[in-house]
């Protein structure tokens, strides 16, 4: 099975998940299981070509990963996967 389809697959188990809960989780360990990341890249794809999150992050969140206040939940998002993944083609994709 791909890396892909295996992480949709944890991604569809996650109606326990939300955003604020797993950057808790990462703000106090740093990192995250697969099954989060998974979570936060099917909110990353839905971001670049669906329903997208247009609401501000809380300002506690962004400062975490040294963002701006006022920075949208979509920069969040692939801001951390960028960390996690050590790239920054998320936040290019945002940008395109």
């Amino acid at each position: 099975m791909s890396t892909y389809l295996e992480d949709a697959i944890l991604a569809s188990k996650n109606e326990d998940l939300t955003l604020e809960s797993i950057i808790e989780d990462w703000i106090a360990d740093r990192k995250l299981s697969r099954r989060k990341i998974a979570f936060l890249k099917q909110v990353h794809q839905m971001n670049l070509y669906g329903d997208g999150l247009p609401s501000i992050c809380p300002s506690y969140f962004s400062s975490e990963l040294d963002l701006p206040n006022g920075s949208y939940w979509s920069l969040v998002v692939a801001d951390l996967l960028d960390y996690l993944e050590k790239t920054s083609k998320h936040k290019c994709e945002l940008e395109d």
